[in-house]
């Protein structure tokens, strides 16, 4: 009966520390994606907008304010 208190035992400790590498890697991911992937926003800034909207307007096509 030895032997099987041993091996439950190394399993054991095995199944933790393959755990905590799991856990260790998504913290490391979480922290680091924001420098390693930076957000980009689905929405163009306003400036590119307004800068986009200006260099194509002819001048048929100006705006009426």
């Amino acid at each position: 009966m030895s032997w099987q208190r041993e091996s439950i035992d190394t399993f054991l400790i095995i199944f933790t520390l393959v755990v905590a590498l799991i856990a260790l890697l998504l913290v490391i991911f979480v922290f680091f994606k924001g420098k390693l992937c930076p957000r980009r926003s689905i929405y163009a800034s306003q400036s590119i907008i307004a800068n986009d909207t200006a260099a194509n307007l002819s001048p048929s096509k100006v705006p009426l304010r």
